[in-house]
């Protein structure tokens, strides 16, 4: 890319540089507050709902397939 294109896209894009920059910022900068123990409780984390729901799914599922089939 020559300079001119690097300028022109640069002035035609900076909302959206701008924009993703700071929603990594601040997704980096949630990691590292969650990792600080001045900043949360001495608990575990709590699991995000849909890892749980499907942690139920995948064991429902594994035991079904494990149960044999009914004979007709």
């Amino acid at each position: 890319m020559s300079g001119n294109r690097v300028v022109s896209f640069v002035k035609n894009n900076t909302a959206g540089i701008v924009s993703v920059s700071v929603i990594l910022f601040f997704h980096w900068g949630w990691y590292k507050m969650q990792s600080m123990p001045e900043f949360g409780s001495n608990s575990p984390p709590k699991e995000f709902p849909l890892f749980s729901a499907l942690r139920t799914y995948k064991k429902a599922f594994e035991t079904h397939e494990e149960s044999p089939a009914p004979n007709k």
